[in-house]
């Protein structure tokens, strides 16, 4: 097996990967380092060597980097051919091939075992990547205020969309109503999502919440 391993700039540098949080990203450097020649790693002994936690790997898995293949948690790296093409004389089978096989539709690997840039593509995109996010244990919700809780992927989505000024402002905001007005949210990422979204239609600065028809300034 290779002890070397690279990485694709058109990969690592592009926007979807930058906006992801540092500690999702060292998670997939370190996956990648220790992949074998067919771009699978053992994903909970990496995560415990760097100290990462599964929300970083959810991530991964939400933005297609990554597919998670059973609930031990061996994980295959979508991009694995984008980084690293490994010569067919020095290339060593991974010891969970059958098991990416059976993950992988039929007819996605040349003569020499690699995967083909296709295959990538439709697993990236296909069921699978929805497979594999309910595989991963389901994360716990943080508290980001005394009053509001949400996954750290959907935070990430908020201040990638609206900034992380804005967001903990109105996170604030949401506390505070909760709090005084005694209520309670479903879900805080979906009430702050449909707030900041009517805002944005209105572009109306807001004197209270605009929870429960609060009023405007006009």
């Amino acid at each position: 097996m290779a002890i070397r391993r690279m990485f694709s700039k058109q990969i690592i540098n592009s926007a979807r990967f930058i906006k992801m949080p540092t500690s999702s990203q060292l998670l997939y450097f370190h996956l990648s380092l220790n992949a074998d020649d067919d771009g699978v790693v053992e994903g909970y002994n990496v995560m415990r060597m760097i100290n990462c936690t599964e929300d970083d790997l959810h991530i991964l898995v939400a933005k297609s980097f990554v597919i998670v293949m059973n609930e031990d948690l061996v994980t295959y790296i979508t991009d694995w051919t984008e980084h690293n093409l490994i010569r067919p004389d020095r290339k060593v089978d991974s010891i969970y091939k059958n098991l990416l096989i059976k993950i992988i539709a039929d007819g996605c690997q040349t003569s020499d075992g690699q995967l083909t840039d296709g295959c990538q593509h439709r697993v990236g995109k296909d069921r699978v990547v929805k497979d594999s996010i309910d595989k991963v244990k389901k994360p716990l919700k943080i508290n980001y205020a005394d009053n509001v809780k949400m996954l750290e992927v959907e935070y990430t989505k908020l201040i990638t969309q609206y900034t992380k000024t804005v967001i903990d402002e109105k996170i604030i905001d949401l506390s505070l109503w909760k709090g005084s007005k005694g209520k309670n949210t479903k879900s805080d990422y979906l009430t702050l999502l449909t707030w900041l979204r009517k805002d944005t239609k209105t572009n109306t600065p807001v004197k209270e919440d605009t929870w429960g028809g609060m009023k405007q300034f006009n």
